[in-house]
C-alpha cells in the first residue's frame, strides 16, 4: 500500500504545484494580461463589462507551464520506480477501485458526458437567460476538442512503446500504427483532465478543484497499475489537458463579451 501511495502522492504533487504557482503569482499581483486588456466606456468612464484576456501568455500563464516542464522531468526520473512499485502491490481493493478510474477517462463515457453538458448548458443558459452556463460549457467542449486533437497529434509521430510490452521506457517507434505505440501522452488522462481543467476553472471554488485533481489523480494511477503507461505518460497528458483548458479559456474571453 505505501508503494501506491508514493505514486499517488506523485501525480497530486504535479497538480498541487501548478496550482500552487498560479495562486502564488496571482497573490502577488503579477499582471497576467487581463487588466491590459480591459477596455473603457467612453461615455461612462468604467470599465465596459466585457471579458478579454489576451490570446498570448501572460506571467502566469509562463510560470505554471515552466512548473509543468519540471514536473515532467521529473516523472520522466520516476518511470521505472513508479511502474515497479506500483505494479508490485496488487491487492482485491485496488483491483476494483481500478475500473473506476479507467472509465473515468474512457471516450466511450467523456466524449457523451462533455457533448450532454454542452447541449445542456447552452440551452439552459439560454432559456433561464444565465449565458455564462453556456460560456462555461462552450468551454467545457472546447476544452476536451482541443486536448484530445492536441494528444493524437503527438502520440502519433512519437510512437513510444507501452510498458507492457517491454520494460523500457526508451522504445519508440515514431508513427507506428499498433496500439503497442500509442503510450505518449496517456488519452485517458487528457479527456479527464481537460473535463477537470475546465471545470475546476469555471467554478473557481476549492471543493470543485479539489473532486477534480482527485478524478484526474485516480485516473493517472490506474493507467500505470493497469501497466498501460508510464508516470511520464499520464504527467504528459495532464500537462496536455490544463494547456487546452486555459488556452481555450483565453480565447473565449478574447473573443465573447462577458455576460452576467
Amino acid at each position: 500500500m505505501e508503494s501506491i501511495l508514493q505514486c499517488v502522492r506523485f501525480v497530486a504533487r504535479t497538480v498541487a504545484l501548478l496550482v500552487l504557482v498560479t495562486r502564488t503569482v496571482a497573490a502577488q499581483g503579477i499582471d497576467t494580461g487581463a487588466a491590459r486588456w480591459a477596455r473603457i466606456d467612453p461615455d461612462t468612464g468604467h470599465q465596459a463589462k466585457l471579458r478579454l484576456t489576451p490570446v498570448g501568455l501572460g506571467p502566469s500563464d509562463r510560470a505554471m507551464y515552466t512548473a509543468a516542464g519540471v514536473a515532467f522531468v521529473a516523472a520522466i526520473a520516476l518511470d521505472h520506480p513508479a511502474r515497479t512499485n506500483i505494479l508490485a502491490t496488487r491487492t482485491p481493493f485496488l483491483d476494483r477501485l481500478a475500473p473506476i478510474g479507467n472509465s473515468m477517462g474512457l471516450a466511450q463515457y467523456t466524449v457523451p458526458t462533455v457533448a450532454t453538458a454542452f447541449a445542456a448548458g447552452n440551452l439552459i443558459g439560454r432559456l433561464t437567460h444565465h449565458p455564462r452556463l453556456a460560456d462555461a460549457a462552450t468551454h467545457l467542449a472546447l476544452s476536451y476538442v482541443v486536448a484530445d486533437v492536441s494528444a493524437s497529434i503527438i502520440r502519433f509521430p512519437v510512437g513510444r512503446q507501452r510498458p507492457s510490452y517491454a520494460n523500457d521506457m526508451d522504445n519508440f517507434h515514431p508513427f507506428g500504427k499498433s496500439d503497442e505505440w500509442q503510450s505518449f501522452p496517456s488519452g485517458h488522462v487528457t479527456h479527464i483532465g481537460a473535463i477537470a481543467a475546465a471545470v475546476a476553472e469555471e467554478a473557481r471554488t476549492p471543493w470543485v478543484t479539489g473532486l477534480a485533481s482527485a478524478a484526474v489523480t485516480l485516473t493517472a494511477w490506474q493507467r500505470i497499475y493497469a501497466d498501460k503507461h508510464w508516470a511520464s505518460d499520464v504527467v504528459a497528458g495532464a500537462i496536455v489537458a490544463v494547456a487546452a483548458s486555459r488556452l481555450t479559456s483565453h480565447w473565449l474571453r478574447h473573443k465573447v463579451p462577458a455576460r452576467s
